[in-house]
């Protein structure tokens, strides 16, 4: 326990140290999320013909965008910190040296994804404060019901994220894979489900994001009402779901690369 402790301060650390150090990099990625989420509100808004003025529809348009760009920043933290986390590792040869340590790898990635979403506050929240400003909207974060829906769907996140780890470390190398994945699950999350119909609905139902995106629209719209216990228990079955099928996924994944001899090469 006390080792485990140890590499998740280590891991942190590392984490804060390259924000701090790359000021640059974080602000243009703070900048580049906001000019994303602006461009893709504003710009499907305009194309629907709806008028961008402030309005009881127009917050509660801006507060579900939100909310769905809330959890789909986290799901590319789950991304980054696992599946191009095994790929840069590959390429630089240490992907072996990890699993020559006696170390749990998954464990490790685990570590590592929980850091990831510690430090990523350092982004998120100015993000949160200029996505606020630039819609008009107050954001009406209780942590008591927002935590609880968010931390679910993380968990459920970190599932998604051995799975796609797992293609990962049988192929390495699937960069423009993962950007498609990224996206499409943006165009997925930001809409309400209730607007999609035949498989594009099926495909979004079954996402780790979809529950959780729409409790947190609930749990974040003025004069929100009490979410149901059954609500709670689906998501945290989605959840739960995703995470036993992710890390038995990549376990399988790991014995078929030491089988063919993957996990050497890079």
């Amino acid at each position: 326990m006390k080792q485990l402790v140890l590499a998740l301060r280590a891991e942190i650390k590392v984490g804060f140290a390259k924000t701090v150090r790359y000021p640059v990099q974080t602000l243009t990625s703070v900048l580049v999320l906001y000019l994303l989420f602006v461009g893709v509100f504003y710009g499907s808004r305009s194309i629907a013909g709806v008028v961008n003025t402030p309005s009881a529809d127009f917050a509660r348009s801006a507060t579900e965008a939100i909310a769905g760009y809330l959890l789909w920043f986290f799901a590319l933290i789950a991304i980054d910190s696992m599946s191009q986390n095994i790929s840069e590792e590959a390429q630089t040869g240490t992907l072996e040296q990890f699993y020559l340590a006696g170390w749990s790898f998954p464990l490790m990635l685990f570590l590592r994804f929980l850091s990831s979403i510690l430090t990523s506050l350092v982004m998120l929240i100015p993000l949160l404060l200029l996505l606020s400003l630039s819609t008009g909207v107050a954001l009406e974060l209780r942590f008591v019901d927002t935590l609880p829906v968010v931390g679910l769907t993380i968990l459920g996140l970190c599932g998604f994220g051995y799975l796609l780890g797992a293609v990962t470390l049988l192929f390495k190398r699937i960069g423009n894979a993962m950007t498609l994945v990224q996206f499409g699950l943006l165009f997925l999350c930001l809409p309400p489900v209730e607007q999609f119909s035949g498989p594009l609905k099926l495909i979004a139902l079954t996402l780790p994001l979809t529950q959780g995106v729409k409790l947190l629209r609930r749990v974040l719209a003025p004069g929100s009402e009490i979410i149901g216990a059954g609500d709670f228990l689906l998501l945290i079955l989605n959840s739960a779901a995703y995470l036993l099928v992710g890390i038995a996924v990549f376990r399988w994944a790991e014995r078929l690369a030491r089988d063919r001899g993957l996990l050497g090469q890079y």
